[in-house]
């Protein structure tokens, strides 16, 4: 998609998956607006043209409209001739990548670059409060055509037991039932226990992300000791640590109401 600024500017906007789009132009015409800690909140293009923390962005995909709520802007690469900005909707959250994978199967099968949005341990939505009791999660899927067959996938699985296909007006949501022999594995995570699930536990996560026996996500399940002592060595500090990554925050592992768009 490119945006026809005047002086026949041009910006480059392009879909990186269903959470992030990429915007790439002149760093000349582009310029960036922060608050006070930073994060930039607004990008201006040329004189009159302007995207911010909160819009709505309509976008083409595959023959037809959806749309991307910008929910944070990131400038990720900056040369003389050309400024490349992230524009994400949603990112992945620690349910995503921690607890997913305990309903089963791989990343391909959830789609999980390029139709899932995110997925919850907890609601505050009242229309999937009964189904907030402490054993299910909740994906939120980005609603594209011509995908039929795997909404219908979804619905086959073992483990599924809900679909709404009109959550928003762009979004479907699906609930999954987490697999009894890993309740005691979905709890420990909510906690930030990553180093106490099972070993069973352990090897479906890394399965699922087609992770082997290197790398962050091992790292912390196995508590490596040389991850440990370079995350001391870089927060300062002088004493181990109980877990390698930081407890999930309820806040951004809720599904909540959304915004109407």
């Amino acid at each position: 998609m490119i945006i026809k600024l005047e002086n026949n500017e041009k910006i480059n906007l392009k879909i990186f998956n269903v959470r992030n789009l990429l915007l790439e132009g002149n760093p000349n015409i582009i310029k960036n607006i922060s608050d006070k800690k930073n994060n930039i909140k607004d990008i201006l293009l040329g004189e009159r043209f302007f995207i911010q923390k909160g819009d709505f962005l309509p976008i083409l995909l595959n023959d037809s409209g959806t749309v991307y709520h910008i929910k944070n802007i990131k400038l990720i690469k900056k040369s003389d001739k050309r400024a490349t900005y992230v524009l994400s909707s949603d990112s992945l959250n620690k349910t995503s990548h921690w607890i997913l994978p305990l309903i089963g199967n791989n990343e391909e099968f959830f789609k999980y670059d390029e139709l899932l949005l995110n997925a919850y341990s907890y609601c505050e939505y009242d229309l999937y409060e009964t189904f907030d009791n402490g054993k299910n999660i909740f994906l939120k899927y980005k609603f594209l055509p011509n995908n039929d067959k795997f909404y219908e996938s979804l619905r086959n699985h073992p483990q599924h037991i809900h679909k709404n296909s009109v959550h928003s007006r762009h979004e479907y949501l699906c609930i999954f039932k987490i697999p009894s022999k890993y309740q005691n594995d979905f709890e420990l995570l909510k906690q930030g226990y990553y180093s106490k699930i099972s070993e069973d536990a352990k090897k479906q996560i890394l399965r699922f992300h087609h992770l082997k026996k290197k790398g962050t996500t091992y790292s912390i399940l196995y508590k490596d000791k040389d991850y440990q002592e370079k995350l001391k060595k870089d927060l300062d500090l002088d004493f181990n640590l109980s877990e390698l990554n930081s407890k999930p925050l309820k806040e951004e592992e809720t599904l909540y109401k959304p915004e109407k768009f």
